[in-house]
């Protein structure tokens, strides 16, 4: 038996006839749990957009009824702070699934995502390829500056 840090556990001949079989499953199975999670990251984003869209209408009548609207932007900052949080883990972990998608790869006759990877210049050639999430954590930067600007405007200039 193989290192517990080790993806595979045994060897095809360990295993026996339907190896093949079951780690073609195993595989179909995983990369769809992976494309779930990209699925979820673009849920979250739309959620996190709303909310923020969300708390500066809120700001923006709490203003217009002259409260104290320090409370509403110190919110969006703390979600916008959250929003950026959710989105480095999502990278994160899909990161390690599309590695180990690779790995997995290595097992079958070819390597689709290892050689789409390869096609799109892995990551380096921005002409061929730029990540989501380059513009995917500019949204909660530029709205918490958005919110940091309105608070240090209410606070000091108003």
């Amino acid at each position: 038996m193989s290192n517990r840090n080790e993806l595979f556990n045994t060897s095809e001949s360990e295993y026996g006839n339907q190896y093949q079989q079951h780690l073609l499953e195993q595989y179909k199975l995983y990369v769809e749990m992976a494309d779930r999670i990209s699925q979820r990251r673009i849920s979250t984003n739309t959620f996190f957009i709303t909310v923020t869209s969300l708390i500066l209408t809120i700001y923006g009548i709490v203003k217009s009824i002259s409260l104290s609207s320090s409370v509403v932007l110190i919110a969006g900052i703390l979600v916008t702070f959250s929003w950026y949080s959710v989105i480095n883990s999502y990278k994160q972990i899909n990161s390690v699934k599309w590695h180990l998608v690779n790995e997995i790869e290595e097992q079958l006759p070819i390597c689709p995502y290892k050689h789409e990877w390869f096609k799109a210049g892995e990551g380096e050639d921005k002409k061929r390829y730029r990540p989501t999430n380059t513009l995917e954590k500019k949204l909660p930067i530029i709205f918490g500056l958005i919110f940091l600007g309105l608070l240090i405007y209410n606070l000091f200039i108003c």
